[in-house]
């Protein structure tokens, strides 16, 4: 299952683009609600929440030389299983040994819940590199600590 939810992702993100929205709003300060992870059958039993993005929704943020396309989705069919996936393009020709991409989760009240971070490595000049990681369960439950939006908080390099 986890399989198949990675490849529909790689394709929506590296394929087709997706709905972008390219709005100065969206720069890093933007916070982004999650949605349904695409490709998912709608047939399984849904949680009591309406999703507050549209699926296929990206967020793309530039940051100096990098341009990054985001988005984060929760599973219909694992309750605890939210999924982050990341392109980074390199616009410079100047290679960068690692990226650290620092996100800010929020609770549905706003609250400031914590940070998840995820970093590529090797980023060749005019090069892209993509990351997809699954965020810790205690953001997808449906409880106190559940994550209803989640912004880039910032964009490092070395």
């Amino acid at each position: 299952m986890l399989l198949v939810l990675v490849s529909v992702l790689s394709i929506r993100l590296l394929g087709h683009p997706a709905a972008k929205s390219d709005k100065s709003a969206d720069m890093l300060p933007a916070r982004f609600g999650w949605q349904w992870c695409p490709g998912e059958s709608d047939s399984t039993v849904s949680p009591p929440r309406a999703a507050p993005s549209e699926t296929g929704m990206v967020r793309t943020v530039r940051h100096g030389e990098l341009g990054v396309e985001w988005f984060w989705c929760r599973s219909r069919s694992r309750e605890d299983l939210v999924v982050l996936r990341a392109r980074v393009t390199n616009y410079g020709s100047d290679a960068i040994d690692r990226v650290l991409l620092d996100f800010s989760l929020y609770d549905k009240d706003d609250s400031f819940l914590g940070n998840y971070s995820v970093t590529l490595r090797k980023l060749d000049g005019h090069g892209a590199s993509s990351v997809e990681d699954k965020l810790p369960t205690q953001f997808g439950e449906w409880t106190k600590w559940t994550a209803w939006s989640m912004r880039l908080a910032s964009v490092q390099t070395n």
